[in-house]
């Protein structure tokens, strides 16, 4: 199951459903593009995408509840082997280093799997403090939490159904 976090980002579905129905499709067949609507309304969109992509699920909160607790709650709405996210917007390269593909064939060795804009080979154009700023909260989690997570805000990510159901 691929999750798209929705929040008022109507204006990306479409292209990132297409790009997402032919990359997954060279990986495997049964793709459930679920769209975790947050606090926002693109049910007309998402009703005009279910005529080309019926494999389309629609998950909406109509108050917003932020986008943890609103995965959490379709998450829980939807059962799947592997939960995959990305951010509608696909600010990450699905095809650099196999990424999108490792999301869902990796899971089956880890339980979660993250993508980073830290890592040797990623590029960003972000103005420096922000990415200070990033890197430093992200230092500071990890030491918090022992995550070894590198990036906890990039928006690209698979859980395994275990670690789902434990967290």
């Amino acid at each position: 199951m691929v999750t798209l976090p929705l929040y008022k980002d109507t204006e990306f579905l479409g292209a990132t459903s297409l790009i997402l129905e032919k990359a997954t499709k060279t990986i495997e067949n049964d793709l459930v593009l679920l769209i975790a609507e947050d606090g926002s309304d693109s049910s007309a969109t998402v009703a005009e995408l279910r005529w080309e992509y019926p494999n389309i699920v629609h998950f909406q909160h109509a108050q917003r509840l932020g986008r943890g607790k609103a995965l959490r709650d379709a998450w829980r709405e939807f059962q799947a082997e592997v939960y995959v996210y990305l951010d509608v917007d696909l600010a990450t390269d699905l095809w650099k280093f196999d990424a999108y593909k490792n999301l869902i064939v990796m899971q089956s060795q880890f339980d979660l799997i993250t993508g980073s804009r830290y890592i040797q080979g990623s590029v960003t154009n972000r103005p420096r403090m922000r990415r200070t700023a990033s890197v430093a909260y992200n230092t500071i989690v990890r030491l918090l939490f022992h995550t070894g997570v590198h990036d906890h805000q990039c928006g690209f990510k698979s859980f395994s159904r275990r670690l789902v159901d434990r967290l």
